[in-house]
């Protein structure tokens, strides 16, 4: 077996294996690699595996370095999940190994793998404690019965005064509402251009379905697919909007669309249990899956605490809803880069 760093010449088999691999994700894909770099510069560490020629695993990885979040080497930032993707558990662990080995080399504070399949190594922690819920899509009658009798009743409330068009691609709109969203909530945001450039790598596996009312674009996500299955990884809707439940007619609309174009299973994404966007997911019926993160902690005793929940987030947060919105459009990116 051959571990190395991913080059030019490697770029085809590794999206080959990852279009192949059962966990396969748009996380792993080079589109996501490519934005990452265009967007903020990181230092990839991407690692293949080959036995005889042929690619038999794989580990994303980027560098970030930073006084405020520490040295780390993720699989991936910015991500729900990824790790490493291998036709074995033996290939899985040297990879992981290898991973470990650069850890020390680059002299990180921990090593981060956000997994979805749980799964020990040597040396390694487990951490995090978020779950990602997951739906299968069916039939239409079928799929509205099996929501909750409160997302129903929202459902056809909103129908009732919002519009969907599940096909734009419309990243101004999204990012107008997303931002005004997240500085009410007090979270840093990606700048636009990281939008852009996913849109632009990723084509027509990035949609960005947008609700409006009276023609006024009212509520958006950002959905990311691989193969047959979608993952929910940004949204938000105006809050003065609140009451017409726009992201109820939203999700609804974007579910029927997507089972009619070949998806076959929508992921709401990450979620702390408890939370209230937990809550949200579970009205769709989505079945929660415990992400697996595992740590190499080099400098330190404990796992990270990554969520909202943290203490350094939280007192990050407070300080964001104080500041002028100009000055945290400002310097909006250069927080979230080093966040991961």
């Amino acid at each position: 077996m051959l571990i190395q760093k991913l080059s030019t010449e490697d770029r085809n088999a590794y999206t080959e294996y990852v279009v192949r691999a059962a966990e396969g994700s748009f996380y792993h894909t080079l589109a996501w690699h490519d934005a990452v770099i265009e967007t903020y510069g990181l230092e990839p560490h991407y690692l293949i595996a080959y036995d005889g020629g042929l690619a038999i695993g794989v580990l994303p990885l980027f560098l970030i370095r930073s006084r405020l979040m520490g040295d780390r080497l993720i699989s991936v930032p910015y991500s729900n999940y990824a790790g490493p993707l291998a036709d074995t558990v033996m290939v899985q662990q040297a990879l992981v190994a290898h991973a470990s080995k650069l850890a020390e080399d680059l002299d990180v504070d921990h090593l981060e793998l956000r997994n979805v399949e749980a799964q020990d190594y040597p040396r390694l922690v487990p951490g995090g404690g978020h779950v990602t819920l997951r739906l299968n899509l069916i039939d239409e009658e079928r799929q509205f019965a099996a929501l909750k009798k409160r997302t129903r009743r929202y459902v056809r409330k909103a129908q009732e005064s919002v519009a969907v068009d599940t096909e734009t691609k419309d990243v101004n709109s999204f990012y107008r509402i997303y931002t005004r969203r997240m500085k009410r909530l007090g979270s840093p945001v990606h700048p636009k251009r990281f939008f852009e450039s996913l849109l632009t790598h990723g084509g027509d596996n990035v949609l960005i379905p947008t609700a409006s009312i009276d023609g006024t674009p009212v509520a958006s996500i950002f959905l990311l697919r691989h193969g047959t299955r979608i993952v929910y990884a940004w949204g938000a809707a105006e809050a003065r909007y609140e009451d017409h439940q726009p992201n109820y007619a939203l999700f609804w609309e974007t579910l029927k669309y997507l089972k009619e174009h070949g998806v076959k299973e929508f992921d709401f994404g990450r979620s702390l249990p408890g939370s209230g966007t937990h809550f949200f997911k579970e009205g769709w019926g989505a079945v929660p899956v415990q992400l697996a993160y595992r740590y190499l902690l080099r400098k330190g005793t404990k796992p990270p605490r990554v969520s909202q929940a943290s203490y350094k987030r939280k007192i990050l947060a407070a300080a964001w809803r104080l500041l002028p919105s100009r000055i945290a459009a400002a310097i909006s990116g250069r927080i979230r880069k080093v966040i991961g």
